[in-house]
């Protein structure tokens, strides 16, 4: 496969804490039922939650695409072990560019999560 984008990005777990506790608008706009329920199951939901903010960050920064409107980020689902896929218009638009795969590494020091992400698209031809 050829690497299409590389998206880096990092989170402050203080900010998320914040926005947990004003309520469900800040989950229920950016996380799917899934994500969220498996980051208020860890023991440290805050920094979950955070890693996989950075995560969706970092894969849509890898797409390398231009986009007008408000992201839609429940379209930018994150699962276990560094698997990212998207739904919806943001699976359109990633085909179309070429995206075949990305994958997604986090990791946290003290109250920073950071993630990196890269996209890849389908194998390259061969030059003779």
């Amino acid at each position: 496969m050829r690497l299409h984008g590389v998206g880096v990005d990092i989170v402050d777990v203080a900010r998320v804490t914040r926005l947990l506790a004003r309520g469900g608008s800040f989950a229920r706009r950016w996380f799917s039922d899934d994500e969220a329920a498996r980051c208020r199951a860890s023991e440290a939901p805050a920094l979950a939650f955070a890693r996989v903010l950075a995560a969706k960050e970092a894969a849509w920064k890898s797409l390398r695409i231009g986009w007008d409107a408000a992201v839609p980020w429940r379209c930018v689902l994150v699962g276990e072990q560094g698997v990212v896929w998207f739904e919806g218009e943001v699976a359109e638009v990633a085909a179309r560019a070429g995206v075949a795969r990305v994958t997604v590494t986090t990791s946290s020091v003290a109250e920073v999560a950071m993630a990196q992400a890269m996209a890849f698209g389908p194998e390259m031809p061969l030059v003779e």
